[in-house]
């Protein structure tokens, strides 16, 4: 159980990153739009992939983590009705 501790201290870290990037940062209370939204996990693409494998692949986390952003963003208000 002991080489796990790593694992959840880096969730914990990624958890906290997350909060500032989107809370903080992109998505302030009155500031959100659909634009912030995919800046926010944009931004957390580039950051996941500049720790984990290289910090040269942050524009590859960018494009990966917008494309995720607005894919998640299309699962989540594909049912709205027309013009709403």
């Amino acid at each position: 159980m002991r080489p796990i501790r790593g694992y959840v201290a880096l969730g914990g870290l990624y958890g906290a990153i997350w909060w500032v990037v989107k809370d903080v940062i992109c998505l302030t209370h009155g500031n959100d739009t659909y634009q912030r939204y995919i800046l926010a996990h944009a931004l957390m693409g580039g950051i996941v992939l500049a720790t984990l494998y290289n910090p040269g692949n942050f524009l590859y986390g960018v494009i990966a983590g917008g494309l995720f952003g607005g894919f998640k963003s299309n699962i989540n208000y594909r049912n709205l009705p027309k013009n709403f």
